[in-house]
């Protein structure tokens, strides 16, 4: 039986939704995260990388696009990874539903992550 790292925890999620400035409006007033970054196409509220959600504009009913996976090695995953702006080297995999990325964290994110907000 393989084995492999066992996940940290959910770190982020991305919604698509027609409307990402009244979703975030919205979560926001239940969940108190501070904007991290908005532009005419997404929202993303968080505390930084370590949590986030993030709202993308996309037509149909709102429904989660994307779930974000900490965990600790990577590397028992076996899968080709790539360096990524939140500080980290990340798989990505389409599933039924949403899909599925994996990240392990290794420095600071990069500063083309929290772009300046727009008003």
């Amino acid at each position: 039986m393989k084995r492999s790292a066992p996940p940290l925890g959910f770190h982020g999620l991305t919604i698509g939704c027609p409307d990402p400035v009244r979703a975030a409006r919205a979560w926001n007033s239940l969940l108190r995260l501070p904007v991290l970054r908005r532009s005419a196409a997404e929202v993303v509220l968080g505390g930084g990388p370590e949590l986030f959600i993030r709202f993308r504009r996309r037509s149909g009913a709102p429904r989660v696009e994307e779930a974000h996976l900490a965990v600790e090695k990577i590397r028992a995953f076996r899968r080709p990874t790539t360096d990524d702006s939140l500080g980290g080297r990340s798989f990505a995999r389409t599933l039924p539903g949403p899909d599925l990325v994996v990240r392990e964290f290794e420095r600071a994110p990069r500063g083309t992550w929290k772009k300046p907000r727009r008003r």
